[in-house]
């Protein structure tokens, strides 16, 4: 929306589309493997991901 005005979009994937989360596990696999590797934990839905690790204070 601009200055009140809806635009449409017209590029792009949409919001809630079916081939988003396959495109994503694939664009996200090789960040999934670096952190597996270095043993920090994880968790990815899709697009979204949480990274969980301990502070050393």
């Amino acid at each position: 929306m601009d200055n009140g005005v809806f635009e449409p979009t017209t590029v792009g994937m949409p919001q809630g589309g079916v081939f988003f989360p396959l495109l994503a596990n694939i664009a996200l696999n090789s960040l999934d493997w670096h952190l597996d590797e270095h043993g920090l934990r994880f968790v990815c839905y899709a697009d979204d991901f949480v990274v969980m690790c301990r502070s050393h204070t």
